[in-house]
C-alpha cells in the first residue's frame, strides 16, 4: 500500500510541475515565436500574460490548470502531455488548425494566421504559381491551369501579345500606355512625347507643329506665337522686337509705324489686304496670301490646315484629313490590333481584330484549321483542330461513331465505325469475331447456284431401305412430289448410318395424283469409296456405281415414282459430293431439309453440292461460338436439339441419338 500512497502524494507535485513547465514554454513561445513560426510568411504567437489571451487571432490562450497531464480535462480540446506546438495538440491543450499561426509539422507548409489567399501562405500551403490565387506583388495573374495560351501564362504573367498599344514596353518601344492618344506623355506609336513631334501634349505644350520654324504660329518651346515673343510671325506680324518700347521701330502691337495691314490697301511688304480680319479667305492675317500649310483653313478649298509638314498626323500635307484606317500599322480607336499587313494567318486579321479560333482564318503555327463555325461534326472541331477519329466528335459522312478513344470492343471501333459482326473486333453482344476467318461449318452444307442451306438429315429408327418403303413400283417415304425430283439425307437413329435419298415423281396408286411420263438422268460424283447403292428403284440398271466414287442414274417413270438410296456415307464425315441432273421440262428439283420439313427447298440447275464437315468452325459468321446444345447442327455433331439433356432423342454430347 505504501507505494500507492507515495504515488498519490507525489502526483500533485508532478501535475503542478508539468503545468508550470508548459506555462513557462507558452511564455517563451509567445515571446520568441516558438515552434509556431509560420514557414513562408509564417505567423508568430504572442502573449502578455499566462492568465489572459492576447488580441491577435494567433495568440496562445490561457492554459488550463491541468493542461499537460495527458488527460483531456474539462475545458481542454486535447492533451498529449508534451510541450510541442508543432503537433496536433498545442501547448494550451487546443487542437491545431490551419490559421492558428503555428505550423503543424507534417500537415502544414506554413501558417500565417490570416485568411488571405493573396500572400505567401495559401490555406497553410506555400503559395506557388499555378495554385489559382494571385500572390500580391509577386504574380500578375494565376488561373490555376497549365494552358500557356490563355490570358495567364504558366509563369503567372499576363499573356499579352507583343505590339505597340498592349500596355507593356516591348523591345524597340520607348513607352506604351495602352491607348491611342497622342496628347499624353506617350504617343500611340510608343514614342515618348517631346516638343517638335507635331502632337500637342496636354497641359505641357501650347502647340506643336513639328518644325523648328519660329516664324509660324508655334515657336521655340512649343509656345503659341504672340506679339512680344521676339519672333516675327510671318503673315501676322510686321515686326517683333521682343520689348515693350512703343517708340522704337516696332510698335507694341508688332506693327511698323505708318502703313497698316487691314486698311484695305496693299502696302509695301503686303501680299494682299482685303480689309477684314478673317483668316478663312484668300488673305490671312499679316496680309499674306492663303496657302496650304499656313495654319488657317481656307474655306471651300481645304479640309484642314495644321501648319506643319507631318503627313502622318490628323491633317495630311495636302490639307486633307488623314482618316485612321485599318492596316496603317497604328492601333486606332475601335481596333484590337494593326500590324500594317493584309495577312490573315498571323495574330492580327482582317478588320484589325486579334486572331482567335472561330474567326475563319487559320493562324499559322497555332491552329490546324478554322472554318468559322462552332460545329464539331465537320472537318474542323473545337479548338480549331482537324477532325480525327478518336477526338470524341462524330464527323458527319465520315464516321459512324467517335467515343474519344481508339479502342475496339467498346461499342465504337478504332476506325470510328459502329461494330458489326465480321469486323474482327470483339464487340458487346458477340461471343467471338475473327473477321474474314469467321465461317459456318454445319454438319451438312448444300450449295447451288444462287443459294446455300445448312441442312439436317431426316432421322428415323428404320433401316434406309425399309424407310424407302418400296411397293407398287414406287417409293413411299412421304416426301414424294408431283412433277418433282427430290434429294434428302437420312440418318438411322439406332445405327447413325447416313444415306442419300433420290426420288422422282409420285405414285398414282396410293395418292391418286397423275404423274405424267418423264425421263431423268443424274450423276452423283465425289462419293466416299465405301458408299454403296443400297436400293435402286426399279432395277439395278437404273442406279448403279459407274466408278468408285460415282453413281449414275437413269429413270423413266409414268404414273409412279422412281429413285435410289445411296448408303455408307460417313457421319460425322468430311466429304463433298456433287449432284448433276438432266431434268425434262415441267420437273422441279428440290432438297428436303430435315430441319425445315415439310417445305422443300427449290434447287437450281446445273448442279448442287452436299458437303459434310466433321469439325465446327472457331467462330460462326453470326459471331457465335459453336456449342452442343445451341440448336444448330455443326460439324462433328450428329444431332443438336437445343439442350444438353440425354434421353430426348439426342445425346447430351450431341454425338449420338
Amino acid at each position: 500500500m505504501k507505494p500507492s500512497s507515495l504515488a498519490l502524494l507525489v502526483l500533485p507535485f508532478a501535475l503542478s510541475a508539468a503545468a508550470c513547465s508548459r506555462s513557462t514554454l507558452v511564455g517563451e513561445n509567445a515571446a520568441q515565436g516558438g515552434d509556431g513560426g509560420g514557414g513562408a510568411g509564417g505567423g508568430t504567437t504572442s502573449s502578455t500574460s499566462s492568465s489572459s489571451s492576447t488580441s491577435s487571432s494567433t495568440s496562445i490562450t490561457t492554459i488550463p490548470a491541468d493542461c499537460g497531464n495527458a488527460l483531456i480535462d474539462p475545458g481542454e480540446e486535447c492533451d498529449d502531455g508534451n510541450n510541442s506546438n508543432t503537433d496536433a495538440c498545442l501547448v494550451n491543450c487546443t487542437l491545431a488548425v490551419c490559421g492558428d499561426g503555428i505550423v503543424h509539422v507534417g500537415f502544414e507548409q506554413c501558417d500565417d494566421g490570416n485568411g488571405s489567399d493573396n500572400d505567401a501562405c495559401v490555406s497553410c500551403a506555400v503559395a506557388f504559381c499555378g495554385d489559382g490565387f494571385v500572390w500580391a506583388g509577386v504574380e500578375s495573374c494565376d488561373d490555376g491551369n497549365f494552358n500557356d495560351n490563355d490570358g495567364c501564362k504558366n509563369d503567372c504573367t499576363l499573356n499579352i501579345a507583343p505590339g505597340c498599344g498592349n500596355g507593356i514596353v516591348d523591345p524597340g518601344e520607348q513607352c506604351d500606355d495602352g491607348n491611342a492618344s497622342n496628347t499624353d506623355a506617350c504617343l500611340k506609336t510608343c514614342v515618348k512625347a517631346q516638343c517638335g513631334d507635331a502632337f500637342v501634349q496636354a497641359g505641357v505644350e501650347q502647340c506643336d507643329d513639328g518644325n523648328a520654324n519660329n516664324s509660324d504660329s508655334c515657336v521655340a518651346g512649343c509656345k503659341s506665337a504672340s506679339c512680344g515673343d521676339g519672333f516675327v510671325h510671318a503673315g501676322v506680324e510686321a515686326c517683333d522686337d521682343g520689348n515693350a518700347n512703343d517708340n522704337d521701330g516696332c510698335k507694341n502691337d508688332c506693327t511698323i509705324p505708318g502703313a497698316a495691314c487691314g486698311d484695305g490697301k496693299i502696302d509695301p511688304g503686303e501680299q494682299c489686304d482685303d480689309g477684314n480680319a478673317s483668316n478663312m479667305d484668300a488673305c490671312v492675317i499679316g496680309c499674306k496670301s492663303a496657302f496650304c500649310g499656313d495654319g488657317f483653313v481656307h474655306a471651300g478649298f481645304e479640309q484642314c490646315d495644321d501648319g506643319n509638314a507631318n503627313n502622318n498626323d490628323g491633317c495630311k500635307n495636302d490639307c486633307t484629313l488623314n482618316l485612321a484606317t485599318c492596316g496603317d500599322g497604328m492601333i486606332d480607336p475601335g481596333e484590337e490590333c494593326d500590324d500594317g499587313n493584309a495577312s490573315n494567318t498571323d495574330g492580327c486579321v482582317a478588320g484589325c481584330k486579334l486572331a482567335k479560333c472561330g474567326d475563319a482564318f487559320v493562324q499559322s503555327g497555332v491552329e490546324q484549321c478554322d472554318d468559322g463555325n462552332a460545329s464539331n461534326t465537320d472537318a474542323c472541331v473545337i479548338g480549331c483542330k482537324s477532325a480525327v477519329c478518336g477526338d470524341g466528335f462524330v464527323r458527319a459522312g465520315v464516321e459512324q461513331c467517335d467515343d474519344g478513344n481508339l479502342a475496339n470492343g467498346d461499342g465504337c471501333s478504332s476506325t470510328c465505325q459502329l461494330p458489326v459482326c465480321g469486323d474482327g473486333a470483339l464487340d458487346p453482344g458477340e461471343a467471338c469475331d475473327l473477321g474474314a476467318m469467321n465461317a459456318d461449318r454445319p454438319a451438312f452444307l448444300v450449295t447451288w447456284s444462287g443459294g446455300t442451306l445448312a441442312a439436317k438429315p431426316i432421322v428415323s429408327p428404320a433401316d434406309a431401305s425399309l424407310f424407302y418403303n418400296y411397293f407398287s413400283a414406287s417409293g413411299h417415304t412421304g416426301f414424294e412430289v408431283l412433277n418433282g425430283s427430290i434429294l434428302f439425307l437420312y440418318a438411322n437413329s439406332n445405327t447413325k448410318a447416313l444415306s442419300l435419298f433420290v426420288e422422282h415423281g409420285i405414285d398414282f396408286t396410293t395418292t391418286g395424283l397423275n404423274q405424267p411420263p418423264a425421263h431423268i438422268t443424274m450423276d452423283i460424283t465425289g462419293l466416299p469409296a465405301a458408299s454403296v447403292v443400297a436400293l435402286s428403284d426399279d432395277t439395278p440398271s437404273e442406279a448403279f456405281k459407274s466408278a468408285a466414287t460415282t453413281v449414275h442414274g437413269d429413270w423413266n417413270f409414268n404414273q409412279n415414282s422412281d429413285g435410289a438410296v445411296i448408303s455408307g456415307l460417313p457421319f460425322p464425315g468430311n466429304w463433298t459430293i456433287t449432284v448433276t441432273p438432266t431434268l425434262p421440262a415441267g420437273i422441279t428439283w428440290f432438297f428436303e431439309d430435315g430441319g425445315s420439313m415439310p417445305t422443300p427447298v427449290t434447287l437450281a440447275i446445273p448442279s448442287a453440292q452436299i458437303q459434310a464437315f466433321d469439325t465446327p468452325s472457331a467462330c460462326r459468321k453470326t459471331c457465335t461460338v459453336p456449342a452442343c446444345g445451341d440448336g444448330i447442327l455443326d460439324g462433328g455433331e450428329v444431332c443438336d436439339d437445343g439442350n444438353t439433356v440425354s434421353g430426348d432423342g439426342c445425346a447430351a454430347d450431341c454425338k449420338g441419338f
